[in-house]
């Protein structure tokens, strides 16, 4: 059996500039718990760093977390030293996904009540 709970993935969007420019995503390397907080650039010249991972109980909190904004703002100007997380801020948001206690997909077959279940996939 597992556990399904709400999983937090916080991101920061800002202006990139011809010092701050990125040309592929910049991906850490994936742990057991997570894939890490990617850096990567849209097609409107505009930088994004997340998803955060984080689980809560809420199936409806999106709130900003300013503590989680500024490790968000410390994190990319670790890979980006030039960006000037206070004035490049343009914008950011928190998206909820399923998330489960388990590492591993859950793919589960009950065949008496022909019914098949699918949880903790994770893109």
């Amino acid at each position: 059996h597992f556990i399904s709970k709400p999983r937090r993935g916080q991101y920061r969007i800002y202006q990139s500039s011809s010092n701050t420019n990125i040309t592929h995503p910049i991906q850490p390397i994936p742990t057991q718990r997570t894939k890490g907080i990617f850096v990567f650039s849209t097609l409107y010249n505009q930088i994004v760093v997340g998803p955060t991972a984080l689980d809560q109980d809420s199936k409806t909190d999106k709130s900003i977390d300013v503590t989680v904004s500024r490790q968000l703002d410390d994190y990319v100007q670790k890979v980006i030293p030039t960006l000037n997380t206070q004035t490049c801020c343009i914008g950011e948001y928190v998206g909820l996904r399923p998330g489960t206690n388990k590492r591993d997909y859950q793919i589960h077959v009950f065949a008496t009540q022909k019914w098949i279940t699918v949880a903790g996939i994770r893109s």
